[in-house]
């Protein structure tokens, strides 16, 4: 199947969202800066615009550029696209997630969100996975002639490159961008690659391409078809407050089913799609942010750009200055590399682990179960060595380069230990 990001056509799942782009705007963007964010909120832009950002070493500083100078930029806006068999990079890009680090590290996003949608709803050889995503992009707050606070200027007044970084990065927070994303997929398992493409030579190549249809209208045949195939039905958003997608997680019946049987999954799915049209889009204020908390858009996206590519004004001379920092200076350019890396690890690994679960649920032969429960704790024990790794090395290694050779050297060996575990439990053919 090929590769494919959408934007909606008029279908049944597409009339029934148009109720959240009418509802969120119904009043017309607000044209006025000054009420998208009040005072009481300026912790939100405290804790990222201006902020200084290591970018080897994926660490934030306090900020060293003046936060209070800055203007808005865009308006609000919305759009529904649809995407099917993405793998996890592609995923990864799409979603926009390759920022959530970021934004995790500023404190503004929980990192299980991302985690969560691209582990869950990455395709893989031996599944397909359909999302539908909801953007909706507010302004953004944009710093105006960046100037060194005081911070900043004690830290520049030294004139040595390696005390500026470790007062203040290499980069800072140049803007941030408010929104608010819903996505809402359903990912569908096979035993093995092989009745995956069996099974998409038997069937209509459609029917694995809506959210609807798989509990109205299909035949006989075809649920005899679908009999070895899981079904998991699942929803996550950024914006508003996600306590409230996961209390609606909490009263449904069954989000996993087998494809022949999936009465109860159908009614997850009409579950969260009302949730989607009625309830999310009243959390988000209009697009403003607000005092209360969970309430309106978050920062969908950071910008950062090196201090030494933006002159900033030196406030007592009144003078533009550059500051030559660079990315590199006494920290080792793979070690952010492998930070990435190991986070990337993370990710393939929950996405097999949750295939493996799911495995468990097929009628498995008392040997292929064993089988898959044995994958399952070979997973789990090289994640487990992963977030050791990155507790106990990595993360202490951002503020003390000895640490940094060792995080380096034992990324790679997880990744060797990762290529032979990750390789797919394949089961015997079903069809």
């Amino acid at each position: 199947m090929k590769n494919r990001k959408e934007t909606l056509k008029p279908a049944l799942f597409s009339l029934a969202f148009s109720a959240i782009l009418l509802s969120l705007f119904a009043c017309g963007p607000s044209n006025d800066s000054s009420a998208l964010l009040s005072d009481s909120n300026a912790d939100i832009l405290n804790r990222s615009l201006a902020s200084g950002y290591d970018s080897a070493r994926n660490l934030k500083f306090a900020a060293c550029i003046d936060p209070a100078k800055y203007v808005y930029s865009g308006s609000n806006s919305s759009i529904l696209s649809y995407i099917r068999d993405y793998n996890y990079d592609q995923l990864l890009d799409e979603v926009s997630m390759g920022i959530f680090a970021k934004l995790n590290l500023f404190g503004l996003i929980k990192a299980k969100a991302s985690g969560d949608i691209t582990s869950e709803m990455a395709t893989t050889d031996d599944s397909s996975a359909f999302l539908y995503k909801i953007d909706i992009v507010g302004k953004s707050a944009v710093l105006k002639n960046p100037t060194l606070n005081a911070n900043g200027l004690s830290a520049y007044l030294r004139h040595d490159p390696l005390a500026f970084r470790k007062t203040c990065g290499d980069q800072y927070v140049e803007q941030v961008q408010l929104g608010a994303q819903m996505f809402l997929g359903v990912k569908y398992f096979f035993t093995s690659k092989e009745d995956k493409e069996k099974l998409k030579v038997q069937m209509k190549v459609s029917l694995f391409w809506g959210l609807i249809k798989f509990t109205k209208t299909w035949t006989k045949e075809e649920k005899s078809l679908l009999k070895n195939v899981r079904v998991n039905v699942d929803a996550y958003q950024v914006g508003g407050d996600p306590d409230k997608l996961e209390a609606i997680k909490k009263t449904l019946e069954r989000t996993s089913c087998a494809g022949d049987d999936m009465v109860k999954c159908g009614e997850a799915l009409d579950k969260l799609l009302d949730y989607a049209a009625n309830v999310f889009p009243k959390q988000l204020n209009g697009m403003n942010i607000s005092s209360q908390p969970n309430v309106g858009p978050a920062v969908i996206a950071i910008t950062t750009v090196p201090y030494k590519n933006q002159p900033v004004y030196d406030k007592p001379n009144g003078t533009p200055v550059t500051i030559n920092v660079d990315a590199d200076t006494t920290v080792k350019g793979t070690f952010g590399d492998a930070l990435n890396r190991l986070t990337r690890l993370r990710t393939l690994l929950n996405t097999e682990l949750s295939r493996r679960k799911t495995l468990l649920q097929f009628k498995l032969s008392s040997t292929e179960r064993v089988t898959v429960e044995v994958g399952v704790r070979d997973v789990q024990s090289l994640l487990d060595a992963v977030k050791s790794l990155f507790d106990r090395t990595c993360v202490p290694a951002k503020k003390d380069n000895g640490l940094m050779e060792s995080c380096i050297a034992k990324v790679g060996e997880l990744e060797s230990k990762g290529s032979r575990t990750l390789a797919p439990i394949a089961l015997p053919s079903r069809f």
